[in-house]
């Protein structure tokens, strides 16, 4: 079989920072990724700033929730609340490649507790 490997989804909703969360595991390894379900984050192209990336964002109906113009970075909601929101987001975003270096799920990094 070609394509991606076998994966299961879900899509939780929690009280803290990150109120809806998206949780992937692949399958064949176990391994799990957590990022927040609702939000991609773009790291802006050299010399872009955040107001560039309005047309884009209204053309898929998109907002900036966050920006970070010293890191050139700028959290932005996503298309929907569907199961496979964030990589449709991410995909849709690659029309206007051009601005930016990066775009990619807001992942959620765990911290042990001391």
């Amino acid at each position: 079989m070609g394509g991606e490997p076998e994966q299961k989804i879900w899509l939780l909703n929690f009280e803290k920072s990150y109120p809806y969360v998206r949780v992937r595991q692949w399958l064949e390894t176990g391994e799990i990724e957590v990022s927040a379900a609702d939000q991609v984050v773009i790291e802006l192209a050299e010399e872009v700033d955040v107001t560039a990336l309005k047309p884009a964002l209204d053309a898929l109906g998109l907002r900036i929730r966050n920006f970070n113009r010293k890191e050139g970075i700028a959290v932005v909601s996503v298309i929907d609340r569907k199961l496979d929101a964030v990589p449709r987001t991410i995909e849709a975003l690659q029309a206007w490649s051009t601005l930016f270096v990066s775009v990619r799920a807001d992942e959620i990094q765990f911290r042990e507790k001391l």
